[in-house]
């Protein structure tokens, strides 16, 4: 799994709640889907026979661990405080 904790750094917090709250409010957004969607495709690619090894497998799981990260930033990025955010 690739390591997140580096992830938006550099971004001033104003410009990347501003982002995050666009993001999120565009109804065309909906990331958790794509993350669920990836879910399942790579258990149903072990279901009918995919290996672990197969380059096509691995692809589609680095997928799923890339946009579940992003996933949790953004939704780290929409939390007001908390998550490494002080309290405003």
């Amino acid at each position: 799994m690739p390591d997140t904790t580096k992830l938006f750094t550099g971004i001033p917090d104003k410009l990347s709640e501003k982002l995050v709250e666009t993001l999120m409010a565009t109804g065309s957004f909906r990331i958790e889907r794509i993350v669920g969607y990836l879910s399942r495709l790579k258990a149903r690619m072990l279901k009918v026979g995919f290996t672990q090894d197969d380059l096509l497998y691995q692809l589609v799981s680095q997928s799923y661990y890339a946009i579940q990260a992003l996933s949790m930033q953004f939704h780290y990025l929409s939390c007001k405080s908390g998550v490494g955010r002080p309290s405003e």
